[in-house]
């Protein structure tokens, strides 16, 4: 079943209508354009998933560098924030990463672990606590969830509560339209506008800017 979700004509889902932190400022990104290499074969443009992993803020400069160094492709999410000195009437920008450390890499859990425990003994990249392994993010989903941020940043913020917190009642849709087509989770309210949430590698994250995506149902694997 196919549903065309438009500012008018066919009704949206109500959803349910929750609250969250607005963000600082304008969120920007960081993304090495670098190939990832297996086997001595740059993968550049592959179809390899993504993992991620969490870092000390103030080791984060020193973790990229590396990465840049030994051509590893990563992704950083960051926000720009505006600061303001005491009894100063000027503010000056600063970026700093949105959720604290967060990095994304590129390759399979196997190969970046590899990767880890030679370059960074100790590290390891975040397990899904469903099934205790490396969470893995298809590149299907990481790849519009970049370009998003690319061309309007401002549509994504990341949300405090676990995915199924925003399942309630909800149908569980898939969008088949644009360059966000392929891209699954719930149409939720959120602070007066609809954005469709989604599971990111074990988090969730708000897309805005749906209201004229075609979408379909995600039909449960029972029903087939």
């Amino acid at each position: 079943m196919e549903i065309t979700f438009h500012s008018s004509g066919v009704r949206i889902p109500k959803g349910i209508d929750i609250s969250e932190p607005g963000k600082s400022g304008p969120v920007v990104e960081a993304c090495a354009l670098t190939n990832l290499q297996e086997d001595g074969v740059e993968q550049a443009e592959t179809s390899l998933p993504w993992c991620y992993i969490f870092v000390h803020h103030s080791k984060v400069s020193a973790f990229i560098d590396c990465l840049d160094r030994d051509m590893i492709t990563y992704f950083v999410h960051r926000t720009v924030v505006y600061l303001r000195k005491k009894q100063a009437r000027k503010v000056r920008p600063v970026e700093k990463p949105t959720v604290s450390g967060l990095v994304f890499l590129q390759g399979t859990p196997q190969m970046l672990q590899a990767y880890l425990d030679l370059t960074f003994p100790g590290r390891h990249l975040v397990k899904n606590c469903s099934t205790h392994l490396p969470a893995v993010i298809p590149d299907s989903v990481m790849r519009p969830f970049m370009r998003v941020l690319d061309i309007s940043p401002d549509r994504i913020r990341f949300l405090l509560h676990p995915f199924k917190y925003y399942a309630g009642n909800n149908v569980k849709l898939r969008i088949i339209s644009g360059f966000l087509a392929g891209l699954e989770g719930y149409v939720i309210r959120i602070d007066r506008d609809r954005r469709l949430v989604m599971e990111v590698g074990g988090m969730s994250v708000a897309i805005s800017g749906i209201h004229c995506e075609k979408f379909e149902v995600v039909k449960d694997n029972a029903e087939t």
